[in-house]
């Protein structure tokens, strides 16, 4: 293996997964707004969100940053989601615990999730991924 390749790769798979993140981030905020405003606990439209993203984000994810298709990969996806889906959740309900609104809270815990969930995606799930999954 090549040192420089597989730096430039780290960092187009970094770069390709923060443009997607954005989609993604952009996609699941929305439906948790849509949730607080349509009169949810903010526990249950992050539960109601992560659920409605998972297979939209999986896809993404999976074919855009780590040129992976394909459901093989799926399984550990779910688990790393449901993973990332708790800590979220619990940082969630620490913020809010501090009095903040729950629109800003989720604002304020979204760029520590971000980087744990490329880790996780990237280390975990997608570890072994090529173009040729299927």
């Amino acid at each position: 293996m090549n040192p420089i390749s597989d730096r430039r790769r780290a960092a187009t798979e970094l770069l390709r997964f923060l443009f997607v993140g954005m989609l993604n981030t952009a996609f699941g905020y929305c439906l948790y707004a849509a949730g607080i405003f349509a009169g949810l606990a903010p526990e249950i439209a992050l539960l109601m969100t992560f659920a409605a993203a998972m297979v939209f984000n999986y896809l993404t994810t999976g074919r855009l940053v780590f040129r992976s298709s394909g459901k093989r990969h799926f399984p550990k996806f779910a688990f790393a989601y449901l993973l990332i889906y708790c800590i979220n959740a619990l940082a969630l309900r620490a913020v809010l615990n501090l009095g903040v609104q729950p629109l800003l809270g989720q604002a304020i815990v979204l760029p520590p999730i971000v980087i744990c969930t490329f880790l996780t995606m990237k280390f975990f799930v997608f570890r072994n991924s090529n173009a040729q999954d299927h």
